[in-house]
């Protein structure tokens, strides 16, 4: 489950490219989008590492 919320993550910053090369939305939304992306995919991996140390599984 988790490897698909990874996976949405990606996809969105596939989409930001995407739409800044064909200039669907200017560089000042791009960029905080693009941070608002980068803090939700900290967050995401720090959930998994905290399930993973919980659950006794190594990295």
């Amino acid at each position: 489950m988790l490897n698909i919320a990874q996976g949405s993550l990606e996809e969105c910053r596939d989409y930001l490219i995407l739409s800044r090369d064909i200039a669907y939305i200017d560089e000042t939304d791009i960029q905080l989008l693009y941070n608002s992306l980068e803090e939700a995919s900290r967050f995401l991996n720090s959930y998994c590492k905290g399930i993973i140390n919980n659950n006794g599984i190594k990295d």
